[in-house]
């Protein structure tokens, strides 16, 4: 297997047009865990970099919190770490509940890969704010559109489903699920404190 630009540009259309082929390609490579874990590691320290640099070429008006963690690339590589790593565990735990035959060094890859085409497409977006202000904001729902349509499409491939139409219904769900549990928490916590 070659890894060229060339390559990369092949690998970057074939996803965009063929999600489950490019997911079955990479799963195909039966890559192990160290190295799904490194790929992970490297998407999480490009994305802090980047994000870091976008907030300094582009300050905004953020929560204290929020500006504080912005404004250290260890403190957003610790965050996208975490999301990343939740996000991991739903994909393969959550689909293996529903029968799915996914192993976790897929899952790793494949969402490696997945944030890596999100990272590129930050930085495409990055790049359209200075030159050409009204298409960074269609990148950013494109961003969206992307990151679901890729996401429903790996889960499908890794765990074997054949409907895409349930794993999505099956994403929102879960999404809805741990949305009102954070909630729940977050009520309950407030409520002691109060």
């Amino acid at each position: 297997m070659r890894f060229d630009l060339q390559a990369l540009i092949a690998a970057v259309g074939l996803t965009l047009r063929d999600p489950r082929g490019a997911a079955r390609v990479i799963i195909g490579m039966q890559l192990p865990v160290s190295v799904g874990l490194a790929a992970m590691a490297l998407m999480v320290v490009a994305s802090a970099l980047l994000s870091s640099l976008a907030a300094m070429i582009f300050p905004q008006d953020l929560p204290p919190e929020m500006a504080a963690m912005f404004s250290s690339p260890f403190r957003l590589a610790e965050a996208q770490a975490i999301v990343l790593g939740v996000g991991l565990m739903l994909i393969h735990g959550v689909g293996r509940m529903f029968g799915g035959t996914g192993r976790f060094s897929d899952a790793l890859v494949l969402m490696a890969w997945m944030e890596a085409l999100l990272i590129l497409l930050q930085v495409l977006q990055m790049l359209a704010v200075l030159l050409l202000p009204p298409l960074a904001s269609a990148l950013g729902f494109f961003g969206i559109a992307l990151f679901l349509w890729l996401l429903v499409h790996f889960v499908a491939e890794l765990h074997g489903f054949a409907s895409v139409l349930k794993v999505f219904l099956a994403v929102i769900g879960t999404v809805l699920v741990i949305s009102f549990a954070m909630a729940f928490v977050l009520a309950a916590v407030m409520g002691m404190r109060g």
